[in-house]
């Protein structure tokens, strides 16, 4: 069940991206999924090296994204357990996250041969996640107390019969800001090749509030009805750093990109409130970020048209998340049921005239999660996501963008081995509007 906590929010929350990462940075990239080439202000994060393509000068650039998932979770044990108590329960259970401020901030000073870059941004979580009823893996823990002594409640109630029937509900929510600052250095080496090299700090913060509240009966008759009620309420935070390194190389009309982020070492310390009385939150939990490597190629195929592809690698067996093995109770590490990740992207821009730009985009991800990394409450999806957008120059000096995406994802499937095995199938959607304006100075 710690295990489960501790990724809840992280798993749940991201919307572009690998397991632990969003790289949804810029109302650009919502309208065109493809900027790993990019040498507009959104570079900072996607293509640093390409700053230097800019014309000298001061410039800012703000965006932010309005971000909707649904989740839709089936388990067929509690279907059938529950309904067979008496229950009306098709085994569903939904829940809901959202990220209205989803912000991407943006600086550049560019002078010559060299670029300076400032950027903060969510390169993780970034919304609140609700479940009002609940979760699979809650009402399973409360089904295997049937047939269980009484002693399983209060020692002191040891040897009193079994129970007989269990009545709860239950609510969850949770929350997740992991915030980045990023620094960087870009330099043009000659004409077409250009280098940069960043480092970002990272603030990690995950919030916890969930409820229980149980009424057992047992077999002894006269018996009184023993009733519990379990708090899930903490907080957990935790700072990293990730080192950034980029390469940009132009040729004819075909600009390239590359980006290598480091592994990003993360422990998250939980402080428990004082009402809390779960023992579902550990105090301590690993949550790394895996290494990325991107690259990307845009070529301007005519004046008023141009391609670009992205991809994104995401080195998810080199990190350390932990996990604890549903069955056995053995420690075991995340990264076993995981293989590496990662997404490709088509966009197309076309210039409808010199102040109007439209855009298209696909991209397909796939996260490496396996079958036996899903959980109810830590599963990553394969997704299809398909964006468009606008973006409108009012003179040389402001450009406003607009974007809107929708993801599908691909059916995910598990069988959660707890106290009883259950069949588990795992369905998610989200759409993200987007908006972003940039000066220069």
């Amino acid at each position: 069940m710690k295990r489960m906590l501790a990724l809840l929010v992280i798993s749940g929350l991201i919307f572009a991206g690998g397991i632990v990462t969003n790289t949804n940075q810029s109302a650009d990239f919502v309208r065109s999924l493809s900027r790993n080439a990019s040498t507009d202000l959104d570079a900072v994060y996607f293509n640093p090296a390409g700053l230097t393509k800019l014309d000298d000068g001061l410039y800012l650039s703000f965006s932010n994204q309005s971000i909707s998932q649904n989740r839709t979770i089936h388990n067929d044990l509690t279907e059938s357990t529950i309904t067979n108590l008496g229950t009306d329960f098709d085994g569903i259970y939904e829940g809901k996250v959202k990220a209205n401020i989803f912000p991407d901030f943006y600086m550049v000073y560019k002078s010559g041969k060299l670029a300076y870059s400032l950027g903060l941004s969510p390169v993780g979580g970034g919304g609140g996640a609700e479940f009002a009823n609940g979760l699979p893996s809650i009402d399973m823990m409360m089904l295997s107390y049937l047939g269980e002594d009484t002693g399983v409640l209060d020692p002191a109630l040891a040897g009193f019969g079994v129970i007989s029937g269990v009545d709860w509900t239950q609510s969850f929510t949770a929350t997740s800001t992991y915030f980045g600052l990023q620094f960087g250095v870009s330099y043009e080496v000659m004409n077409n090749l250009s280098i940069a090299l960043g480092y970002r700090s990272i603030k990690a913060t995950d919030t916890y509030d969930g409820i229980i509240d149980a009424t057992f009966n047992t077999t002894i008759i006269g018996m009184p009805e023993v009733s519990n009620e379990t708090i899930v309420l903490g907080e957990a935070v935790g700072s990293a750093s990730t080192g950034i390194i980029g390469l940009n190389y132009t040729i004819g009309k075909t600009n390239i990109g590359l980006k290598y982020e480091t592994m990003t070492p993360l422990v998250l310390e939980y402080t428990i409130d004082e009402t809390d009385n779960s023992e579902m939150l550990p105090e301590t939990s690993n949550n790394d970020m895996p290494a990325l490597f991107g690259f990307g190629v845009s070529n301007q195929l005519m004046s008023n048209l141009s391609a670009s592809f992205s991809m994104n690698y995401y080195y998810n067996t080199g990190v350390n998340w932990d996990w604890d093995d549903e069955v056995t109770l053995v420690v075991e590490t995340a990264e076993d049921f995981v293989t590496n990740g990662y997404d490709m992207a088509f966009g197309i821009e076309y210039a409808l005239n010199d102040a109007l730009l439209l855009s298209f985009g696909y991209m397909q991800s796939e996260s490496g999660a396996l079958d036996e990394y899903n959980s109810d409450m830590s599963h990553s999806l394969d997704t299809n996501t398909f964006g468009l957008g606008a973006k409108y120059s009012f003179n040389d000096n402001i450009d406003f963008s607009v974007g809107f995406l929708s993801t599908s994802y691909v059916e995910g499937v598990n069988v959660f081995n707890a106290t009883y095995p259950a069949n588990e199938t795992y369905n998610r959607d989200a759409v993200d509007f987007a908006f972003g304006i940039q000066y220069k100075f």
